[in-house]
C-alpha cells in the first residue's frame, strides 16, 4: 500500500501536470465526416479526430490541448467542456437489436444517440421525434436524448409544418399574456384609431390575394391625373393597437415575420390583431 508521503507526492505530482498543461479554448466545429475541428479563440483551428468528436456536440465551447501525431502534425484533445448550447434537436427513433436511439436531424451529428427506456415517451420506429440531451457525451463519448414529444412520421398530414416548428424552436400556441391581451380588442377599440386618420374604405383599392384572405398587409390604387397616373398604398398598421413593451410587441419581436406554410401560416401577431 501506499503510505501518506506517497500519496501527497502523486497528488502533488497530478497538480504541477496540470497547472503546466497548456490549454485551448475554442468553439466545436463539426464537417460531413465523423472528424471535426476546435476553431481556437486565437484564430486557428485544431484537428479533432473521431475519437475526440464522439464527446462534444457542433457548437460546444471547449478547452482542447494539441499533441503532435507524427512530423508537422498535430490534433486536439478535448480537457473540458466549457458550454455546450445544442440542447434540443430534431430526430428520427430507431430500433437496433435490444437498443433504442435517435437519429438526429441536425446538421454535424453524425452518430445515433441512445434514448434510455424511460425517457422514449412510447415513440416508434421512424417516428419524428423532438429531443432533449439527457447527457452529455462529454465524459464517455456515450450521449443520451430524451424524447420531450413525438412529431410524427413522414407522409402524416402537416408533418412538414410540424417537423419545421420544431426543428427551428418556433412557437405555435401564444403566450397566454399575449392572447389575453389580442382578447381584449374589441369593434369599439378597433373604430377609436380612426380618430385623426382620412377615412379611404369606399375608395377602389386593390390587393392581390386570394378571395379567402383575411390578412391583408397592404393594397393599392391607381388614378388618372393630368400628367399621367398617381399610384396610393395603404398599408396596415396593426401596431397601432399594441402598446409599447407589451406582451404582443415582445412576441411580434422574437417571430420576427410571418411563416407562411402550405394551408397553415405561422402569423407574427394573433388574428385579432393582424386581421
Amino acid at each position: 500500500m501506499l503510505n501518506a508521503d506517497a500519496l501527497n507526492q502523486l497528488r502533488q505530482l497530478k497538480t504541477d501536470i496540470k497547472q503546466n498543461k497548456v490549454v485551448f479554448p475554442g468553439t466545436v466545429k463539426s464537417t460531413n465526416g465523423r472528424f471535426g475541428f476546435v476553431a481556437l479563440d486565437e484564430g486557428r483551428d485544431v484537428f479533432l479526430p473521431p475519437e475526440e468528436m464522439q464527446k462534444v456536440l457542433p457548437g460546444d465551447r471547449v478547452n482542447v490541448t494539441e499533441h503532435e501525431v507524427e512530423k508537422g502534425k498535430t490534433q486536439g484533445v478535448v480537457d473540458e467542456l466549457l458550454e455546450s448550447h445544442l440542447t434540443t434537436f430534431v430526430g428520427r427513433y430507431l430500433i437496433k437489436g435490444k437498443g433504442h436511439f435517435v437519429a438526429p436531424e441536425t446538421p454535424g451529428i453524425n452518430r445515433w444517440i441512445f434514448i434510455p427506456p424511460k425517457e422514449r415517451m412510447g415513440a416508434q420506429p421512424d417516428d419524428f421525434i423532438y429531443c432533449q440531451i439527457h447527457r452529455h457525451p462529454i465524459k464517455d463519448g456515450k450521449g443520451q436524448a430524451k424524447v420531450l414529444r413525438v412529431i410524427g412520421k413522414a407522409g402524416e398530414p402537416g408533418i412538414e409544418r410540424a417537423f419545421t416548428l420544431a426543428n427551428f424552436d418556433l412557437a405555435d400556441a401564444w403566450p397566454e399574456e399575449v392572447q389575453k391581451q389580442a382578447d381584449t380588442l374589441t369593434e369599439e377599440s378597433v373604430t377609436s384609431h380612426r380618430e385623426g386618420r382620412e377615412d379611404r374604405t369606399e375608395q377602389p383599392y386593390v390587393t392581390i390575394d386570394s378571395p379567402g384572405t383575411q390578412d391583408m398587409d397592404d393594397a393599392l390604387m391607381a388614378t388618372p391625373n393630368a400628367t399621367g397616373w398617381t399610384l396610393s398604398i395603404a398599408i396596415a398598421d396593426p401596431t397601432a393597437m399594441i402598446e409599447p413593451g407589451s406582451p404582443a410587441e415582445e412576441e411580434a419581436f422574437n417571430r420576427a415575420t410571418a411563416i407562411y406554410f402550405p394551408g397553415e401560416p405561422l402569423p407574427m401577431l394573433p388574428d385579432a390583431i393582424s386581421t
